[in-house]
């Protein structure tokens, strides 16, 4: 049993230089230190392969008769307030709770695990943070992630869950409990699951069968959420460029050194232009996406 999962969280796009090279420093020691290290991980079997192993040995089997889980006021938001500072917004994902127990409703035949899982008021919302005119904006409660009032923290967050948040009416400059501008309206469901205890066996009947139930679906999207979805992504891209050639920049001003500041650009421009000759593939394209 979980009960009351609150994450709050906000973005922070600068850069601790510091930092950055104290782990790459890191990264070359452990290279030198142990240079067949990837050599060795290399040969080591993936976990698709270990998840594989234990399917057919029946143990995830067993352990899934056997497990209960039951998940509580969960809210995990996250507030943006460097994409766009003139126009701040927060994203979050609500879910009153969700139940995964072992399935009693039909009689089940030998051999198999019936599970259930229940989902009540599942929803992703997209909100406006600030006063201005003609947008449904609510309070951030980002300004009290500082403090040391953590359970005023927790509580908002809770009040936010969605069912609980339509009986508060719009906020005010004075309250912290914010509306929803949803992109997915809150949503229940349910699954059914048959998991045969040996795979292997597909004679009488299949490895697993699931029914799934899902109410009616809605989501929206509005214009303004829109916006600040495409200036955060691209607000996350440029950061993620420009952390890759970090490690290069010099650390001292411009004028101080120009010359190393001209060695730098020409090494960025460089390794973009080694990169632009490899090959293309479909492998190369995920790893720029998600590097």
């Amino acid at each position: 049993v979980i009960d009351g999962i609150h994450l709050l969280a906000r973005t922070n796009f600068d850069f601790d230089d510091v930092a950055l090279r104290e782990e790459e420093i890191k990264k070359r020691r452990e290279t030198l230190a142990d240079p067949f290290a990837k050599l060795e991980d290399s040969d080591d079997k993936s976990y698709m392969d270990i998840l594989k192993r234990r399917l057919k040995d029946g143990l995830l089997q067993e352990i899934a008769s056997k497990i209960h889980v039951h998940l509580r006021d969960l809210h995990i938001r996250l507030e943006d307030v460097e994409s766009d500072p003139a126009n701040p917004s927060a994203c979050g994902i609500t879910l009153e709770s969700m139940h995964i127990q072992h399935d009693d409703s039909d009689e089940v035949a030998g051999g198999v695990v019936a599970k259930m899982a229940q989902l009540n008021h599942l929803a992703l919302y997209w909100n406006a943070l600030g006063y201005e005119e003609g947008l449904p904006v609510e309070n951030s409660v980002l300004h009290q992630i500082y403090s040391d009032d953590t359970e005023r923290v927790s509580r908002s967050l809770n009040f936010c869950i969605s069912r609980r948040a339509s009986i508060v009416a719009s906020p005010s400059k004075s309250s912290y409990i914010p509306t929803h501008t949803y992109l997915l309206l809150p949503v229940d469901g349910t699954w059914h699951a048959r998991l045969s205890v040996n795979p292997k066996d597909l004679s009488s009947k299949p490895a697993a069968e699931m029914t799934i139930k899902i109410d009616p679906v809605f989501g929206q999207l509005r214009d303004f959420q829109c916006v600040q979805i495409l200036r955060l992504v691209s607000e996350y891209k440029n950061h993620k460029f420009v952390k890759r050639y970090r490690r290069f920049r010099p650390l001292v001003p411009v004028m101080g050194n120009p010359r190393a500041w001209w060695h730098y650009a020409a090494r960025v421009i460089r390794y973009q232009m080694r990169e632009s000759f490899l090959r293309w593939s479909w492998t190369r394209f995920v790893d720029s996406q998600f590097r």
